[in-house]
């Protein structure tokens, strides 16, 4: 019975992936272009706190708070364009899915419930899923309320560890 379990979970994380290429649209957002900008910046000329697009004013200061994601994006735009970030998008979305569904069926005895539930939360937030930083942070507070759960449950430290290690990848990349 435990192996029909983790097939059905595989065959519906593999339907959880396939239907996140239907809610990722293919335009992106200023944002984008931002992004990829930024992250240039950044790698041809550090972290310097400056605004380095404004056209008001000179050394407008600027904290730059999901640099990591910026360098990340402008590594991929460099090396596969905007197909490459069409299909980072698609492959977040598709894990942030999967992993929806893990924590869900974690906390459930049927299966098809938590598929529901995933199915109907990519569906109700596309516009959520886009080449922005916020992709990384959805994935993150996923993650982080699974670890809390089962920190109460376990009080094992290692999800204590994770907590903070989450914290700290929200903070550089969110």
């Amino acid at each position: 019975m435990k192996s029909n379990n983790k097939k059905l979970i595989i065959i519906l994380s593999i339907a959880i992936a396939i239907f996140s290429i239907s809610v990722i649209d293919k335009t992106f957002q200023n944002d984008t272009f931002f992004n990829i900008s930024i992250g240039k910046h950044i790698l041809e000329n550090g972290i310097d706190m400056k605004e380095p697009f404004c056209w008001v004013q000179d050394n407008l200061d600027y904290s730059y708070s999901h640099w990591a994601f910026d360098i990340i994006i402008y590594l991929i735009f460099s090396k596969f364009s905007f197909t490459g970030i069409y299909i980072f998008t698609i492959i977040f979305t598709a894990i942030i899915g999967i992993t929806l569904f893990l924590v869900l069926s974690k906390r459930s005895k049927y299966t098809i419930i938590p598929f529901a539930v995933t199915l109907l939360t990519l569906h109700i937030m596309p516009y959520a899923f886009t080449a922005r930083s916020q992709i990384i942070s959805f994935l993150c507070f996923i993650v982080e309320i699974f670890c809390i759960e089962q920190f109460i449950e376990t009080k094992q430290k290692r999800y204590g560890l994770l907590l903070i290690i989450q914290a700290i990848i929200i903070a550089n990349f969110h």
